[in-house]
């Protein structure tokens, strides 16, 4: 450290959880109330709409102040980041909960000890100290009461740190809101070209130049012969009726004529989603896939979980993945899609569904394309259910109207959108948004090490 600096104890230089009271404060006033869904992970942004009586925070809640810092202590919030500066308030009191540590910054400024605690080396070192069961550890307060934090000689020297801190990061956000601004121009670009795809308009040219050998209408049709003689050659279903999938209700008006449309049933022969029940887990065994394993387009065994062999078999009498088809989760983060392009085996959990295409005429991969149009386009608000986790249901997919073309066509308009897209990936621009965090951290640790230079 610089000479004149030291090292102090955390309450030393802002008492953690300090005594506060409601005293003067009329029985009838409106307080402003802090859930931890209310503070932001590392900015220090909070939503302070919700208000609260006096009488119904006076007990089991925790209490702060206008010019406190709130640091949470439970696992995975303290983790992310959530803390905040608590701003002037209505009666200069709030209450929140009880999962917040409070440090009254003294000998230290507000913003100097938030820009401490908000460093990622700090809250490693809080989440080795945690204690607790799992999925409930929290950091202890006598713990962070003697967490050392290195303090400058003046106050003038903390706050010439920070605006020195302040105006670096406000460069980045600049870069972070281009960088954002210019992945939604791909992102739209991406919808638009996608629309083209699955509307004709992209092969356009190409129907001009290869004149149809086969409509989508005659597609259909194959592949519901398809459909029927798989369901016949199955044993399971010996003396069985065969009830043929009924068609749309509606067409759709902007596919080109030789096209057709059809349920998504119709070219499926299943269509499930994993277990609703939590199997038991091994450390070694068949992969367990939720949607943390489906993501960027593809199935990622890295970090699943596992299950045993028997588990598994029970499992795949009702959904059994295979190569060709088509994932998407319809729970939690939904959207998400992946064709299965593996011989692995492994089961899924609830929150990914699983849909069959029915026949080797109509690919996974088509029918990836017609969800996402779905799925970009739709108002997500009305076609998905649920309030707290969102939810597709299993319905919503056996109802989806899928555009069919040509079989050839296909092909053609799937090569044609992945040379389009490769162009502009958005994927470019992620590195770039982890590389500004990890700036911002640099910056924290200079800052504490005395070396930012105005």
């Amino acid at each position: 450290m610089p000479i004149g600096w030291r090292w102090e104890p955390l309450d030393g230089v802002a008492p953690v959880n300090p005594r506060r009271n409601f005293d003067g404060i009329a029985a009838d006033a409106e307080l402003t109330f802090l859930g931890m869904a209310a503070v932001s992970e590392l900015t220090g942004a909070l939503i302070l709409t919700e208000q609260r009586p006096l009488a119904a925070v006076r007990s089991g809640f925790t209490r702060f102040q206008s010019g406190d810092v709130i640091f949470a202590k439970i696992t995975p919030c303290m983790e992310n980041g959530k803390l905040a500066i608590i701003p002037d308030l209505p009666h200069g009191m709030g209450a929140g909960s009880t999962e917040f540590h409070v440090l009254q910054p003294d000998q230290v400024s507000a913003r100097y000890l938030f820009h401490w605690l908000s460093q990622e080396t700090f809250r490693n070192r809080a989440e080795h100290n945690m204690t607790g069961t799992a999925g409930q550890k929290r950091v202890p307060a006598d713990w962070l009461r003697n967490a050392p934090i290195p303090v400058p000689p003046t106050i003038e020297e903390q706050v010439a740190i920070v605006s020195r801190i302040d105006t670096l990061f406000a460069e980045i956000d600049e870069g972070e809101a281009a960088l954002a601004e210019a992945r939604a121009g791909v992102e739209t670009y991406r919808k638009a070209l996608l629309k083209a795809a699955v509307t004709g308009e992209l092969t356009a040219d190409w129907r001009k130049a290869n004149p149809q050998q086969e409509t989508g209408q005659q597609l259909l049709q194959r592949i519901l012969a398809d459909r029927r003689a798989r369901w016949h050659a199955d044993p399971k279903n010996t003396r069985k009726k065969y009830k043929e999938p009924e068609g749309p209700d509606r067409g759709l008006a902007d596919i080109p004529e030789g096209w057709t449309c059809a349920r998504l049933e119709q070219l499926t022969t299943k269509i499930v989603d994993g277990t609703h029940h939590t199997p038991t887990y091994v450390s070694t065994g068949i992969p367990f896939l939720s949607v943390k394993d489906v993501r960027d387009g593809k199935l990622h065994f890295e970090n699943c979980r596992y299950i045993t062999p028997g588990e598994h078999a029970d499992l795949t009498k009702r959904c059994n993945p295979e190569g060709g088809d088509l994932l998407v989760t319809k729970s939690g983060t939904i959207g998400r899609t992946a064709v299965v392009r593996t011989d692995q085996a492994f089961s899924l959990f609830v929150s990914v569904a699983l849909l069959k295409p029915a026949s080797s005429f109509i690919s996974g991969e088509w029918l990836e394309f017609a969800f996402h149009h779905w799925f970009r386009n739709a108002d997500v608000s009305q076609d998905v259910k649920g309030t707290a986790i969102k939810n597709l249901h299993l319905e919503d997919f056996r109802e989806l109207v899928v555009p069919l073309p040509p079989l050839n066509e296909q092909t053609a308009i799937m090569a044609r959108f992945e040379e389009q897209s490769a162009k502009v990936p958005t994927r470019m621009f992620d590195p770039m948004m982890i590389g500004a965090s990890s700036l911002r951290q640099s910056i924290l640790a200079a800052a504490f090490r005395g070396e930012l230079k105005a």
